[in-house]
């Protein structure tokens, strides 16, 4: 049932997003493009690649909370909520929980990247820390390193991580990471992200 109904509001979206796309008096992505330029600029992203995060996190809704308690449009945690000292009551403001978030990325970006990485390995490696966080994807680098590959690429730890749930590695870590979901997460934000670039130039 909750299923079915999930299905009908994704593609009631779709299709209030290609209406909202078609008819409106410029090419827009979602209500909150303008608040999302703004901030993408704050960490050097091109603000489509922003959206497709915030679409990925929460379908462009201000008021969706997940099992976990994460919130709003780029589903804050109540601790990075804190720790950039905003308030629970303020963070499904739009603007504040866009602002929130990519102090987040750069904060993950001053974690994870190394000064070395080309741009692209660099947005791959904020995706993957945003999702699984910062410590997780350090654990994920360095037994990519371990195993003889290159740590600075994404695609050299991804083929890695599926190897950490193997029970040869378990005494590595604390917990095993599957990890599939992450991968699939910097995936889904790449191919909406390109998706986006074709229709907004």
């Amino acid at each position: 049932m909750n299923s079915n109904r999930s299905k009908r509001l994704r593609w009631w979206f779709i299709v209030l997003t290609l209406i909202f796309l078609s008819f409106g008096t410029k090419s827009q992505l979602s209500p909150y493009d303008e608040i999302i330029r703004k901030y993408s600029k704050t960490i050097d992203w091109d603000w489509r690649l922003l959206a497709a995060l915030i679409y990925k996190e929460s379908n462009f809704r201000v008021d969706v909370t997940s099992p976990k308690g994460a919130m709003g449009l780029m589903q804050i945690t109540h601790g990075t909520a804190e720790k950039f000292g905003v308030g629970i009551e303020d963070i499904y403001d739009p603007e504040i929980n866009i602002k929130v978030g990519t102090l987040f990325l750069r904060n993950i970006s001053r974690l994870v990247c190394d000064t070395l990485m080309e741009k692209t390995e660099q947005i791959k490696f904020m995706l993957a820390a945003y999702n699984a966080g910062p410590e997780q994807l350090r654990i994920c680098r360095e037994f990519a390193s371990l195993l003889g590959r290159d740590a600075n690429v994404w695609s050299e730890v991804a083929d890695v991580i599926p190897l950490m749930r193997n029970a040869e590695y378990a005494h590595l870590f604390k917990r095993r990471f599957r990890g599939d979901e992450t991968i699939r997460f910097v995936d889904e934000v790449l191919e909406r992200y390109r998706r986006y670039c074709e229709i907004i130039k």
